[in-house]
């Protein structure tokens, strides 16, 4: 027996290695360029085995005892498969010189999986053949017949070690080929598969990850495959929050206890996430973003983790109360749904109307289509599909007198409906056509039991203005887009992520800070700046930066002490309470600066004051 414990051989598919073709494995069989000895000399080797180009199975060969393993994911039996191994490894050793034994002696075992270790799904069948490698390499040792392998994981498990093989491709590369003058000196760099990651994936520390398996600790991560893209599940998404202290400040006083809009759209950078933006409705009448997140998908637990965090900076911000929305107008969206109902408990979500009669039409044209199979005779009329639609728009739209009424519009829609289907039935049969049946279950399952979320019945008593859709932050990613594109830049899908992150701080904020200030003020906010620095152009007297200082404390990591030293007129003074500038200038408040100036004790405004203002915010300067 040979040094050489295991093997892994290349894949092979079933249906191009005829029994007949032994010049099909010759290229994985035999020691040279792709191994450093025959495979018959080992003590395992392990062959994946693709059915159709559809499935994945694993096979093992002990070829010690001349067993041959076969192991399905789902415990279904592929004789012919063992039958056509055991035609390889017969012509294989012959054609090597390589003593395997009577083809009579060999066996062919079934391993049969518990229900808990059986696939579940459609799509895991590879990482199930990785799994069942992998700890049969770790043991070494197969248990005999046709017993479970001796494998210890659960079906629900296969997804940590997805993200397991992910990191280790990430952190060791692909190898291609073996150096058969150096076989543990891994290849090249060059060799590699080219992996361009999206987000870090840092490596887990110590041995004691590998060997417990804290799977939940590792990096989930996204990757590119050379020139091809390859969309892999991102368990760890990309996540950014921008929300500047301006907004925070909106946030608080126009989005506490009041309709908050959320809305995602795309396309926006190459990287081909998703833009998040929370509007506030100001009380002139327009609407203000309040905070963007940016994410690499759109499920439930991300754009969780992005409302606390909110949520959370809102509370560390403003400690005195609990920031809470009174309402949430999203589109026909559960993730977004039930990651608000999860967040903020008290807050009510509520649909966007054109949305929701969007999904009626939509299932009308396609479950009640005016032709239907062959016979003209039973298409379904304009006439008709007119009628569903006014009963539907009847419910999303009006206010009845009172639960029972709307009850009773909504049981007459779904009578229509068995009204039309029992039609379809006395002339053509019961199982001819069901489509106003499926129609009729439609509307049960995916709106009926909702109905607070979307009718405009079970809205009235809240605060949520008099808008009944998104439109309004539909039409802000509208006019943002189409200002992207009509500056000459090229195609903002080519972008990249900081100019995103750039366009959003240094444009989009400033401008709705100046819309809010205008309103507020009633004064421009050219003209505001314009006053100001002409008050400081008076003050001829004060001198340059060289002598001021500041300092800053920390208080519980979340707060900060800011002060400026100011020499005016050959006097040094003293202007703290900086840090509170933002609030300062929402509140049109300055009296929380102090200055230690005469006109400053009194609470007036003073020049060493406006200059230490204007230092601090670089939006001024």
């Amino acid at each position: 027996m040979s040094k050489h414990n295991l093997y892994a051989a290349r894949y092979a598919r079933l249906e191009r290695l005829p029994a007949s073709v032994i010049s099909a494995v010759e290229m994985w069989s035999r020691a040279g360029r792709r191994a450093t000895h025959a495979w018959l000399e080992s003590k395992y080797v392990f062959i994946p085995i693709n059915i159709g180009n559809a499935h994945w199975m694993c096979s093992v060969v002990d070829v010690q005892s001349q067993v041959i393993y076969i192991i399905d994911s789902y415990n279904e039996e592929y004789r012919h498969v063992g039958d056509k191994l055991l035609e390889w490894i017969c012509k294989d050793g012959e054609a090597n010189e390589i003593s395997v034994g009577r083809k009579s002696a060999w066996k062919i075992v079934h391993k049969v999986l518990p229900k808990q270790m059986m696939q579940k799904n459609g799509s895991d069948c590879g990482m199930f053949v990785l799994a069942f490698s992998r700890e049969l390499c770790m043991r070494m040792s197969i248990s005999p017949g046709a017993e479970p392998p001796g494998i210890v994981f659960t079906s629900e498990s296969v997804a940590d070690k997805r993200r397991r093989a992910v990191h280790e491709i990430l952190k060791m590369g692909i190898q291609g080929r073996i150096d058969t003058k150096r076989p543990n000196v891994a290849c090249s760099p060059n060799e590699k598969t080219t992996l361009q990651q999206v987000v870090d994936a840092k490596s887990p520390l110590g041995k004691q990850f590998y060997r417990d398996g804290a799977t939940e600790k590792l990096p989930r991560v996204r990757i590119k495959q050379g020139r091809m893209v390859k969309q892999m599940v991102v368990y760890q998404p990309f996540i950014l929050v921008l929300m500047s202290p301006a907004q925070e400040r909106l946030l608080w006083k126009y989005g506490n206890q009041r309709c908050i809009q959320m809305d995602s759209t795309f396309n926006i950078t190459r990287s081909k996430f998703s833009t998040f933006t929370l509007i506030a409705r100001h009380p002139d009448g327009f609407y203000m973003p309040c905070a963007f997140f940016i994410t690499s998908d759109e499920r439930q637990e991300t754009i969780v983790y992005c409302l606390q965090v909110i949520r959370d900076r809102i509370k560390r911000k403003y400690p005195g109360g609990t920031w809470c929305p009174s309402t949430f107008m999203v589109d026909c969206c559960w993730a977004e749904t039930n990651a608000i109902e999860q967040v903020f408990p008290k807050a009510r979500v509520l649909w966007c109307q054109f949305h929701v009669f969007q999904a009626f039409n939509r299932n009308i044209t396609s479950k009640l289509a005016e032709k239907q199979g062959v016979q003209v005779s039973i298409a379904i009329s304009p006439k008709e599909r007119g009628q569903i639609k006014k009963m539907l728009w009847k419910l999303v739209k009006e206010t009845f007198k009172d639960d029972d009424a709307w009850d009773k519009a909504y049981t007459s829609v779904l009578e229509f409906c068995d009204h039309k289907q029992k039609e379809i039935d006395k002339q053509f049969g019961d199982a001819s056509w069901t489509t106003w049946r499926s129609f009729r279950k439609y509307l049960e399952t995916q709106w009926g039991r909702h109905r607070k979320l979307w009718a405009r019945h079970f809205r009235s008593g809240l605060t949520y203005g008099t808008q009944e859709t998104t439109g309004s932050i539909e039409s802000f990613h509208g006019r943002w887009k189409a200002r992207l594109i009509a500056d000459g830049k090229g195609d903002i899908r080519c972008r990249r992520m900081d100019w995103l992150i750039h366009h959003l701080q240094h444009e989009i904020i400033p401008r709705y800070c100046d819309k809010v200030c205008q309103a507020e003020t009633s004064i421009a906010p050219a003209r505001v700046r314009k006053a100001m620095f002409h008050v400081l152009d008076e003050a001829k007297t004060i001198d340059g930066m060289k002598d001021v200082e500041k300092e800053t404390t920390d208080d519980e990591g979340t707060r900060f002490s800011v002060s400026y030293r100011v020499n005016y007129s050959g006097e040094v003074h003293n202007v703290s309470g900086l840090e509170t500038l933002e609030d300062c200038a929402l509140d049109r408040d300055h009296t929380q600066v102090k200055c230690s100036c005469a006109l400053g004790r009194n609470g007036q405004v003073c020049a060493p004051k406006m200059k230490a203002m204007l230092i601090e915010n670089e939006l001024w300067t």
